[in-house]
């Protein structure tokens, strides 16, 4: 699978948001056409979209719709803060879509979620995940729950807050992820009792040794999803059709993707993380971007007063 970045353009501020827009680029349909194209020559059969926020993309229907038509499965990540046009969705074949939870301040924000659920529990109801990342200590997740029960949503990503590739946004410090056992268990509880199923998003997933003991790792192997035990690029694609590592090593970056086979692709990502850090460190068994807070990049404590919290 691959990472399509299809607008940079966002409606909401995270202040734990590891993406770094520059200049709120878009996808245009030349570059889509050229991106689908080496999608086929390269027998890729799923495709992520995000943004950004993917549905501010004036042609995201479109964009789906021939994703879909061409046999590639379709995964878009969401706020769902933007409407989502059910009519448009209907009568494609089974698509999947992944809700980033924002806990928002604003009516309007909370009823146009529940809106957008509603609609995606519908067309999607075995394929629709919520997602949430703790950024701080004892984070109120209640209406997540609520949200989860009442759309009768069964599958829950959960990270911790990785750094931006310029560490300018609220994140985790390794050396803090062991504050987050606690909730991390509670929320692993939750989901068993509920029959949800759990997924560990990768930053977290390469760092649990950091937080758990062994015996209490081979609890969670057996009941939570693990995205990847070892650090590898994720593949991210650009709207100028670039490709980095991930969003935290934006840094690590590949002028061109059709240059390149996939497979071709992967590897000068992988090396490129040589070019800024020991790589073999990856075989710790550890996030990347995390291990950049204890060597190279300095680390930015978690702040409980943070004001952006």
């Amino acid at each position: 699978m691959v990472n399509l970045i299809v607008t940079e353009k966002c409606n909401q501020n995270c202040p734990y948001c590891f993406f770094e827009r520059v200049g709120g680029k878009e996808l245009s349909w030349e570059n889509f056409q050229k991106f689908l194209e080496w999608c086929v020559k390269n027998d890729l059969t799923r495709v992520q979209l995000l943004g950004g926020e993917p549905f501010l993309h004036r042609d995201i229907y479109k964009i789906i719709q021939v994703l879909n038509k061409t046999g590639i499965g379709v995964d878009t990540i969401t706020n769902g803060l933007v409407p989502i046009d059910k009519d448009l969705l209907l009568g494609l074949n089974p698509l999947s879509f992944l809700v980033n939870y924002t806990a928002s301040s604003t009516m309007e924000n909370r009823e146009e979620l529940r809106k957008n659920l509603d609609i995606l529990s519908r067309i999607s109801p075995s394929a629709l995940t919520m997602a949430v990342t703790l950024y701080r200590f004892n984070q109120d997740l209640e209406d997540l729950w609520r949200l989860l029960d009442l759309y009768r949503i069964r599958a829950l990503r959960v990270d911790l807050a990785q750094p931006s590739a310029s560490r300018n946004n609220l994140f985790v410090p390794l050396t803090q992820y062991s504050g987050f056992k606690g909730q991390l268990v509670d929320i692993f509880k939750k989901c068993k009792r509920n029959k949800i199923s759990l997924l560990f998003d990768c930053g977290l997933s390469c760092s649990i040794n950091r937080i758990f003991s062994e015996g209490e790792l081979s609890l969670f192997r057996k009941n939570v999803r693990i995205a990847t035990r070892f650090c590898k690029p994720v593949v991210d694609i650009f709207p100028d059709l670039s490709a980095s590592y991930c969003f935290p090593l934006q840094y690590i970056k590949i002028k061109n993707c059709l240059d390149y086979r996939y497979s071709e692709l992967v590897g000068e990502l992988h090396n490129g993380v040589k070019d800024y850090l020991d790589y073999d460190r990856r075989y710790q068994g550890c996030c990347i971007a995390h291990l950049e807070n204890l060597g190279l990049k300095a680390s930015k404590p978690l702040d409980r007063n943070d004001s952006r919290c």
